[in-house]
């Protein structure tokens, strides 16, 4: 899931179910598409590493960014953003003064 060209058909096959099935209980039961779904999640997850001094140490937010699956470092900033209420470079700061 954090290749940048994860998609829904890729889960669906791993599910062993139809995409359309997969696509509406996601969106029944989830409240929320498959890509805001996976958006969520990678950003979650960079979240959690983004708490590792030694991790972020060493990478840029680009760098964060396409190891969760994301491309660009615009994308990943609006996702994060509107996921966290911070920027990533917030983040990192705020989370370097605690």
């Amino acid at each position: 899931i954090f290749s940048c060209d994860y998609k829904l058909t890729q889960l669906a096959t791993a599910l062993g179910i139809p995409n359309q099935h997969l696509s509406q209980a996601l969106n029944e039961y989830g409240g929320k598409n498959f890509y805001t779904l996976l958006g969520e999640y990678r950003i979650r997850e960079a979240c959690r590493r983004m708490q590792d001094k030694d991790y972020i140490s060493t990478r840029t937010v680009e760098t964060i960014a396409q190891e969760v699956g994301i491309k660009s470092r615009s994308n990943f900033t609006a996702i994060f953003k509107n996921f966290t209420g911070l920027t990533p470079s917030q983040y990192i700061k705020a989370g370097s003064m605690g």
